[in-house]
């Protein structure tokens, strides 16, 4: 996960010279949601095997 992690914020890094700071922002939401998704996605799983 942290070398995922870091590979992101590496091309924010390089990003942001090309998309502002309210793309940024929306790209940090969007990522955060999907993630989110995921992770109840995950725990429906877990509990559905139980």
């Amino acid at each position: 996960m942290s070398v995922i992690g870091g590979m992101i914020a590496s091309l924010f890094i390089w990003g942001m010279q090309f998309i502002p700071e309210n793309g940024i922002t929306l790209v940090f939401i969007v990522l955060g949601i999907l993630i989110l998704f995921i992770y109840f996605g995950v725990y429906k799983l877990t509990q559905f095997d139980r």
